[in-house]
């Protein structure tokens, strides 16, 4: 019998894993970007990038963790603003080619900084911020529960009371969270 942890899987599994967890993708993505065409745009982003780069994946290592990986760093590598400064065209009669400038668009993402939050985020005690990291990051309650072995109940309180330390140490943003 062979260790399947350093097996590959064969394509066909590996599009199914890819197909099976799409829509969360999608509500993944849309927790990033609270915008429904950007949220459509990187998952197709970020499943062509997992499909090229199959051969990086071991079979029998967390699929889910490793995918959402990628779509967190996708995004966080500039996506956002790269998809911002994009040409759009006008549906409009006149067909007329309008330029989306960051100017145009104030939204939680553009204002606070990405490295204030990860500071606000390290000033959490660890048994709130692992569940509630792990929770960002796409994971179940139930897988949460399991890999920390702690009770439902713990997790679901230490990812409530993390949002919650959270939006309190961003309290110079409160117009822009709520």
């Amino acid at each position: 019998m062979t260790d399947k942890s350093n097996e590959f899987l064969t394509v066909s599994e590996f599009n199914s894993k890819v197909v099976d967890i799409e829509k969360e993708l999608y509500a993944f993505a849309f927790s990033f970007t609270r915008d429904s065409e950007q949220s459509k745009d990187l998952v197709q982003d970020v499943i062509l990038k997992v499909l090229s780069n199959r051969t990086q994946y071991k079979a029998g290592t967390n699929f889910k963790a490793w995918v959402f990986t990628i779509m967190r760093n996708t995004y966080i590598t500039g996506y956002n603003s790269s998809y911002r400064t994009k040409t759009v065209f006008d549906d409009s009669k006149e067909l007329y080619v309008l330029n989306n400038s960051k100017g145009e668009s104030i939204s939680p993402e553009s204002i606070i900084n990405e490295k204030e939050i990860d500071k606000r985020m390290r000033s959490i005690d660890r048994k709130y911020r692992q569940p509630f990291i792990m929770h960002l990051n796409g994971f179940k309650y139930r897988e949460i529960c399991d890999q920390l072995e702690i009770p439902m109940g713990t997790v679901k309180s230490r990812i409530f009371i993390a949002k919650n330390k959270l939006r309190d140490s961003l309290v110079e943003y409160k117009d822009y969270l709520n």
